[in-house]
């Protein structure tokens, strides 16, 4: 009896080995591919409210200073705003998303980032 032939791989089998092995890679490409959308909005929400509160606790930290007028100097607001964006934040270009929104509207969001939910359903970041 000979070993060799019983070994010897056919073309039925290589073929089910390939098409197997094209049918794995292409699964796992398209799962490692799939980014679950509420995971992803509900982490752009949870950004925007890290933010928020930051630019909400640059305010309190001058009002805690002495300062007067804090929440109606835009100036204040703008520096607050630009010291927030840093960080992992500005390396994906969200902040820069959070910081257009909040200063399109600076009046209204000077006061809103007290309330950092509110504020970031106003600039639609959250639902």
């Amino acid at each position: 009896m000979n070993m060799n032939a019983k070994l010897k791989p056919t073309l039925t089998h290589l073929l089910l080995t390939v098409i197997s092995l094209f049918t794995l890679t292409c699964t796992l490409y398209l799962y490692a591919r799939h980014e679950s959308s509420s995971h992803s909005t509900t982490a752009y929400c949870a950004d925007c409210m890290h933010y928020a509160m930051s630019v909400d606790a640059k305010i309190r930290q001058a009002e805690e200073g002495g300062a007067e007028n804090v929440r109606s100097n835009k100036q204040l607001f703008r520096y607050a705003i630009d010291v927030s964006c840093r960080g992992g934040l500005f390396v994906d270009k969200r902040c820069l998303d959070f910081r257009r929104g909040f200063l399109g509207n600076a009046e209204r969001y000077m006061v809103a980032v007290g309330e950092p939910y509110e504020a970031c359903k106003g600039v639609g970041a959250c639902r």
